[in-house]
């Protein structure tokens, strides 16, 4: 079951194990907005690995320190961008180098569901 949280900033849709964000046209997302971010994980994966989905449907842009900020969430086990248009993506790949965690690139919003419950599962299969 999904549930959904709209925030002024994005659309934030919430599963078992994914935080899939749809960031809305021209903003510029910025640690205060990772902030606001981290409040949502906190509330829906306080104790449960998750990943981020970013689903790039809109143009921004982000802050370089939100990743950096990001990768501090020990429950976070990756980041996904799912983005068709070539900028959205070579901004991703400029993103991909402050997250210190899985950072992967998709076309959809399947590759990139199911690349997260790959991660999920291994890092499951870690703990025990």
């Amino acid at each position: 079951m999904s549930k959904h949280v709209i925030l002024d900033f994005a659309k934030i849709t919430i599963q078992e194990c994914f935080m899939i964000e749809e960031i809305n046209k021209g903003v510029h997302l910025t640690p205060k907005h990772h902030k606001t971010l981290g409040k949502v994980c906190s509330k829906y994966f306080s104790s449960t690995p998750f990943i981020i989905i970013s689903h790039r449907i809109n143009s921004y842009s982000v802050d370089p320190i939100v990743h950096k900020k990001a990768s501090e969430n020990k429950n976070l086990m990756g980041f996904a961008v799912v983005a068709s248009a070539p900028v959205a993506r070579a901004n991703a790949e400029l993103e991909k180098l402050f997250l210190k965690k899985p950072f992967e690139i998709f076309e959809t919003l399947n590759e990139a569901i199911l690349w997260g419950e790959e991660i999920i599962n291994t890092s499951s299969d870690t703990a025990t």
